[in-house]
């Protein structure tokens, strides 16, 4: 998922995205590790508080230069959010990136405006996007911004975009087009404090690694899951939005193989194996499989079929797509589940949307369906696991990592759907009637298997007996 929602509903934050391997370099962002496309959009104009915006600047492109992992897959461009001047391509190192700063520094930073149009430099933007790698633009202005038509905020191309404001006005337009903002009272503080490391890093592409005993746990409990005895209708859904790139979603492919080998899909003793569906999403929701009884090889080559497409993640299509999948399925008495392999939170997420998105959530809910959502390896921040939680309504439901999904998701679906108390459908019973046993102790037999047998029929009224008596002869 590419653009997340923060506490409140209709404030953006951008989720997490998965690194190469690399050689991580400690001393910069990110533990060294950020794979992305980042635009610096500018505004050269003259500051309205009349900060030296320049010498600012500078300091702030000397940080940028040391603290951007460059070598990790991490690329760079400027462009004057004024005038839309793309002063840089991109860049995928250092000696570049300053070759780049230097020639924006050397611009006049002399116009004036009131406001700034920013769709000119979304166009630029735009033209730098690509289908392969997730990007974030990051506004560095001082003066409102103009409001520009829904259809062309950048966000709905999976853009993230965050917001350096150097000024203490409340000014127009950010909170409409940014995802995050960090404000500052001036230019000067906003380059001591440097808030770059935490735009980039916030959902940084490296997890931090765990210790050595649990991963060695992690993966010997995923390797150790034999088949469940419940029986379950799992729709498995994959955002295969802007940010969740391939390597990932080969990643989900790999676990969501894993997980539902779990459970029976064919040849059940009684007849009744577990069913799944599979759901793709990003802008556009597509119904990969229908609910229904499939082999594990049919799931598993469906599931194979699936790639990154870019765009947004519209959760809540994906759960109007569960939703009315399950409607359609017929009765059962399957537990039912929808497993959402999805990096952050719903887009767009409006107050309307987060209305309908509840909404859904509970409709989902009275059905018997439990929505559990499964994040990348770099984990949801506490503001994704704030609003995941309230889609699933167990803040349990909501794993960081495919790993610790793998060790603890069928755990909790089979306490929400225990497995069925064995019933007998044949039941044998022998009794000794030899001449050593007293005529009382033979009744006190019969009597124990009959009341015995009358427990069974009452839990099963179909069940059969036999009755075998035997002694010293037979």
């Amino acid at each position: 998922m590419e653009v997340c929602a923060a506490v409140h509903p209709d404030v953006y934050i951008p989720c997490t995205t998965q690194a190469p391997p690399a050689t991580a370099n400690p001393a910069s962002y990110c533990n060294g590790f950020l794979n992305r496309d980042i635009v610096l959009l500018v505004d050269t104009l003259v500051s309205p508080m009349k900060d030296d915006k320049q010498a600012a600047l500078k300091q702030v492109g000397a940080a940028l230069t040391t603290g951007i992992p460059f070598g990790t897959g991490v690329r760079v461009a400027i462009v004057t959010l004024n005038g839309a001047v793309k002063v840089s391509d991109f860049v995928s190192d250092a000696a570049s990136f300053t070759t780049a700063w230097a020639k924006l520094l050397a611009l006049p930073f002399t116009d004036t405006a009131a406001s700034i149009d920013v769709q000119p430099a979304y166009e630029v933007v735009k033209s730098l996007l690509s289908q392969q790698i997730p990007m974030e633009a990051i506004i560095i202005s001082d003066h409102p911004l103009g409001a520009i038509d829904p259809v062309n905020d950048i966000r709905l191309k999976g853009v993230f975009v965050s917001a350096v404001v150097p000024t203490n006005v409340n000014l127009f337009g950010y909170d409409k087009l940014t995802t995050v903002k960090k404000a500052y009272p001036t230019w000067n503080a906003m380059a001591i404090v440097n808030p770059f490391s935490t735009l980039l890093c916030q959902y940084s592409d490296a997890p931090a690694p765990a210790p050595k005993a649990l991963l060695v746990q992690s993966a010997q409990a995923a390797t150790d899951d034999n088949p469940k005895c419940q029986k379950l209708d799992i729709i498995v859904v994959f955002d295969t939005s802007q940010s969740v790139v391939e390597p990932f979603i080969k990643k989900y492919v790999d676990f969501s193989k894993k997980f539902i080998a779990q459970y029976t899909l064919s040849g059940a003793v009684d007849g009744d194996n577990s069913r799944t569906g599979i759901i793709s999403f990003s802008s556009d929701v597509s119904i990969v499989r229908n609910l229904g009884e499939r082999s594990l090889d049919d799931f598993n080559a469906a599931v194979d079929g699936i790639h990154y497409t870019g765009g947004t993640s519209n959760t809540l299509a994906a759960m109007k797509a569960g939703r009315d999948m399950f409607k359609n399925s017929g009765g059962t008495t399957h537990g039912r589940t929808m497993v959402f392999l999805s990096d952050g939170q719903p887009y767009p997420l409006t107050p309307d949307t987060w209305t309908e998105i509840i909404s859904v959530g509970s409709e989902l809910k009275q059905m018997g369906v439990d929505i559990f959502f499964v994040g990348d390896d770099n984990g949801y921040d506490s503001d994704t696991r704030t609003v995941l939680s309230n889609i699933t309504g167990n803040t349990n439901w909501v794993f960081n990592t495919t790993s610790d999904a793998m060790v603890n998701l069928t755990a909790d679906l089979v306490v929400e759907f225990p497995c069925p108390p064995l019933i007998c459908e044949m039941a044998y019973y022998a009794v000794e009637l030899s001449e050593i046993l007293s005529e009382q102790a033979k009744v006190q037999s019969l009597n124990f298997i009959l009341q015995t047998a009358q427990n069974v029929y009452t839990a099963k009224n179909t069940t059969q007996f036999q009755l075998m008596v035997y002694n010293d002869m037979q």
